[in-house]
């Protein structure tokens, strides 16, 4: 019988372990809490850039979003203003807080960092309209995972414009506009690149690879005029106030 009370005691023990570590898991995780979407970044085509570094920050100092084949083509001078790689989403996720961003503007030599805050109430409102009136969009080409597309567009002038996407759905959520900052001794999401010689030629030889004829072609375009911080990306059909 001692055996038995034993072995009782034992058991309550464990599924009262159980089902904490289970209601502790659902709280951390939170479910309700998470959403199907991808991401993708560009800038417009007179001004190009060079993006060191460039992701969401999450909870727990976590990083995301997936922008590197749309770095590769911005540093090429690829990138078409409202134009992104978007992929598939796997797992729904906790909404960005803030995203990072360090980059340098061709024609002016002009070096940015910042960490942009989110407005987290604004893309919840967001995702929320999309779903009650079916915007959300297919982004697995499997399971049915239906969410929207965070597109960010890097204008001239430190302007940084944030977009979500759906089924003929689009609409702009946030806006900064970033101040140029010194060069520093090293770039902040490159810890490998060490800027060693003259600042001024560092910021020349990011843009060595880009051929001669295209960096003339795009100093000798009249850009008096052009504000991208305004100006709708052609690819945005759907646009709503």
């Amino acid at each position: 019988m001692k055996k038995l009370n034993i072995l009782n005691k034992f058991l309550i023990i464990t599924t009262v372990v159980l089902v904490v570590l289970f209601i502790f898991k659902i709280v951390v995780y939170k479910k309700w809490d998470r959403y199907y979407y991808t991401s993708s970044v560009s800038n417009p085509e007179e001004f190009p850039i060079h993006i060191f570094g460039i992701w969401f920050v999450k909870e727990n100092d976590k990083y995301g979003g997936n922008f590197y084949k749309d770095i590769d083509k911005i540093n090429a001078f690829y990138s078409d203003w409202g134009a992104g790689e978007y992929y598939e989403a796997y797992e729904p996720e906790p909404l960005p807080l803030s995203l990072f961003v360090e980059y340098m503007d061709f024609r002016t030599k002009h070096y940015y960092l910042d960490t942009i805050a989110l407005p987290k109430e604004k893309m919840l409102d967001i995702f929320k309209d999309a779903k009650n009136n079916g915007y959300l969009r297919k982004l697995s080409s499997g399971k049915r995972k239906m969410g929207l597309e965070f597109h960010v567009g890097i204008a001239n002038e430190g302007n940084i414009i944030f977009w979500l996407a759906g089924d003929k759905y689009e609409k702009e959520f946030h806006r900064s506009q970033l101040f140029p900052k010194p060069i520093p001794d090293k770039i902040a999401s490159s810890a490998q690149i060490e800027v060693t010689r003259d600042k001024e030629e560092f910021a020349s030889a990011l843009f060595s690879e880009i051929p001669d004829s295209t960096k003339l072609n795009m100093l000798q375009q009249d850009i008096s005029n052009l504000q991208y911080k305004d100006s709708i990306p052609v690819y945005f059909k759907y646009l709503r106030r």
